[in-house]
C-alpha cells in the first residue's frame, strides 16, 4: 500500500506538471498573453505573419534589451510597432542610442497604436490628494511648463513634429470606418492604402517628406533623412499586423518600410517584453535543458532513496512489519548457516575428519582409530549415490564415545 501511495503520487504529479506545460504552450503559441502588435501574437493584433515572412528573405532578429547598443546600423532595419502616441519620451540615453544608431546607416520606423479620439493621446493629468484646494489661475502651470518638468527627451520636439486627430466615419453599426490615403510622394507604392485610426502627423518640420497623406493633407505616413540613415514614421500600425497580411496585404508597402537593408529587427522592449539575466536565461542561451534535467532527476532518485529501501525487504523485516516477534539467533546456529552456504554435504564427512586429525586425534586408542578408519573406507566403499554421511557421522561418535568412557 505504501508503494501503491508513491507511484499513484507520482503519477498524478506528472499529469499536473503535463497538463500545466501544455497550457502554457497553448497560451504561448496564440501569443494572447503579449502586448498588441508583438512579433510573438499570432491573432489578428500581433505580427508574428510579418516577422516569419521577413525571416525568408532577410535575417531577423527580435530586440529585448533595454538599450539599442549597436556600433552601427548600417544595412539594418528597427521596427517599433505599436507605440502609443502618449508615450513619446525616451531618457536621455536612449535618445543617444537612437539617433547614433540612426545617423550610422540604419532605418528606424515607428508606428503609432490606433486610436480614434483625442481623449486617448492626452497626457494623464497629475492626480491632486484629497482635501487639497484647487489652484489659481495664475498659478496653473501650462502644458509647456508642464512637458518640460517631465523626465526625458519628448521625440516630437527632438525631431520637430506634432500628432493630432481627425474623427473617423462610422457606418450603420456605429463602427468605425478606414479613411483612404493617398500617396504624395515619388516612390513605386500603392497610390491609396486604408488607415484604421484617427491619428495623423501635424506641424511637420520641412525635413519630414509626405509619404500618405489622408485629406486636406492630413499626413499618416511621413519619412526624413537623419545622418546616413532615415527615420519613418506611421500614423497606423494596421499595415504590420497579421489581419492585414491576410484581407489587405500592401507587399511593396512593407518592402518600403525595410528598404534595403538585410536584417530587420522587431524591437519588444517597449511593449514590456525585456530579457532579465538569470540562471533560467544563461540555461536557455548554453542549452543546458540536459543538464538541468539530470539534476532534477538524480534529485527524484534521492528522494525516493531516502523514502523506501530500493532492496527486497528480509522475511524478518516482513515479520516486523506485520507485528510478530522474531527471536535472535545463537553463533551456533549462524556458523551451521555458514558451513550450509560453503561446503556441499558430498565433502562434509571428509572435511570434518581433517579437521579432527589437526586437534583432536590425540589421544586415542589405536583399535579406535581403526574402527574409525574401517567406517570411512566403507563409506568410500559405496556408490557416491548410496553413501550416507549422517550414519557415518553418528558411528564415528559412538566410537569415540565408548573410548572417552573407557
Amino acid at each position: 500500500m505504501k508503494k501503491f501511495s508513491v507511484v499513484l503520487l507520482l503519477l498524478i504529479l506528472a499529469g499536473f506538471g503535463y497538463g500545466l506545460n501544455r497550457l502554457f504552450s497553448l497560451r504561448f503559441e496564440s501569443g494572447d498573453i503579449y502586448p498588441a502588435y508583438s512579433s510573438f501574437r499570432t491573432d489578428p493584433l500581433g505580427t508574428r505573419a510579418l516577422y516569419e515572412s521577413f525571416d525568408r528573405v532577410a535575417r531577423v532578429e527580435r530586440n529585448f534589451k533595454p538599450l539599442l547598443r549597436m556600433e552601427s546600423g548600417r544595412g539594418t532595419a528597427l521596427l517599433v510597432l505599436g507605440v502609443q502616441p502618449n508615450q513619446l519620451r525616451v531618457a536621455d540615453v536612449e535618445m543617444k542610442d537612437l539617433e547614433q544608431y540612426v545617423g550610422s546607416g540604419g532605418r528606424l520606423v515607428i508606428s503609432f497604436y490606433p486610436i480614434f479620439s483625442a481623449r486617448e493621446i492626452a497626457a494623464p493629468a497629475p492626480v491632486s490628494p484629497p482635501g487639497a484646494k484647487p489652484k489659481a489661475r495664475n498659478q496653473r502651470k501650462n502644458s509647456q511648463d508642464t512637458e518640460e518638468a517631465e523626465p526625458g527627451i519628448s521625440l516630437s520636439k527632438q525631431w520637430k513634429f506634432d500628432v493630432a486627430v481627425a474623427a473617423l466615419e462610422r457606418n450603420k453599426a456605429n463602427a468605425f470606418l478606414p479613411a483612404i490615403a493617398t500617396k504624395e510622394s515619388d516612390d513605386r507604392l500603392p497610390d491609396e492604402v486604408s488607415c484604421h485610426s484617427a491619428l495623423f502627423f501635424d506641424k511637420l518640420d520641412p525635413a519630414w517628406r509626405v509619404i500618405y497623406a489622408r485629406t486636406n493633407d492630413q499626413a499618416v505616413l511621413v519619412e526624413r533623412r537623419l545622418g546616413s540613415g532615415s527615420i519613418v514614421l506611421a500614423a497606423d500600425s494596421y499595415w504590420f499586423s497579421n489581419e492585414a497580411l491576410l484581407n489587405d496585404r500592401q507587399p511593396q508597402l512593407l518592402a518600403w518600410f525595410t528598404g534595403p537593408t538585410h536584417t530587420a529587427i522587431f524591437d519588444e522592449t517597449h511593449l514590456g517584453v525585456q530579457e532579465h539575466r538569470g540562471v533560467a536565461t544563461l540555461a536557455r542561451k548554453y542549452r543546458l535543458h540536459g543538464l538541468v534535467a539530470g539534476l532534477l532527476l538524480l534529485t527524484g532518485l534521492f528522494v525516493w532513496r531516502y523514502g523506501f529501501s530500493l532492496v527486497p525487504p528480509y522475511e524478518e523485516e516482513l515479520r516486523r512489519e506485520q507485528g510478530e516477534f522474531v527471536s535472535g539467533k545463537e553463533s551456533a546456529a549462524g556458523f551451521a548457516n555458514l558451513l550450509r552456504r560453503n561446503i556441499s554435504s558430498r565433502e562434509l564427512l571428509k572435511i570434518c575428519l581433517e579437521e579432527w586429525n589437526k586437534s583432536c586425534r590425540h589421544g586415542v586408542p589405536l583399535p579406535r582409530l581403526q574402527k574409525i578408519q574401517s567406517v570411512i573406507d566403507a563409506q568410500n566403499a559405496l556408490p557416491e549415490r548410496e553413501r550416507d554421511p549422517v550414519a557415518a557421522y553418528r558411528q564415528i561418535s559412538e566410537a569415540l564415545s565408548r573410548s572417552a568412557r573407557r
